[in-house]
């Protein structure tokens, strides 16, 4: 009795590998975007010490230099913060996204393996009964510590989010 056929394989293979390309294409275009913001983030790094020590050569005294150092400081603790919030923002785009896949592929493979087992169950030869009964409680059991990890991970996702609206 065959349970899972070849075409049902090379249907998950095709699924599979579907979900993969389209991971890797949302963690490269995460890798694009975390490019584009530290080449800008060192651009302005580059343009305001370029500024800072003009404006600071100029200084004739010590509390006018401090002032202007001062000032500097304070634009690179907003520029810190405003690169820290778009860096936030472009990981866990991915992040979301992966999570998301993990959860439908996590899916997928429970329902699967409930049909290996279920599937045959309902064709056991009398007598048999006892084994089949004892393997039903093992996927609830054996799937309870990856469904914490789901729901862990989807609990942070949701505390990002909120962070992340709390801020903005």
């Amino acid at each position: 009795m065959r349970v899972f056929g070849a075409a049902q394989l090379v249907t998950a293979q095709k699924a599979n590998t579907a979900t993969l390309f389209a991971l890797a294409n949302h963690a490269f275009e995460g890798f694009e975007k975390l490019i584009e913001l530290n080449t800008q983030a060192v651009r302005s790094a580059l343009a305001n010490g370029e500024t800072y020590w003009c404006e600071a050569l100029l200084c004739n005294a010590p509390d006018e230099f401090l002032a202007r150092r001062t000032g500097l400081m304070q634009s690179a603790a907003e520029q810190a913060l405003a690169y820290s919030h778009q860096l936030a923002e472009i990981l866990f785009k991915p992040y979301a996204d992966w999570m998301k896949a993990v959860g439908v592929q996590y899916e997928n493979y429970t329902s699967t393996a409930r049909s290996l087992v279920e599937e045959p169950a309902r064709n056991v030869p009398a007598g048999t009964e006892i084994t089949t009964s004892m393997m039903k409680p093992v996927f609830p059991t054996a799937s309870s510590p990856s469904e914490t990890v789901r729901k862990a991970a989807e609990q942070v996702i949701k505390a990002a989010k909120n962070t992340r609206a709390v801020k903005q």
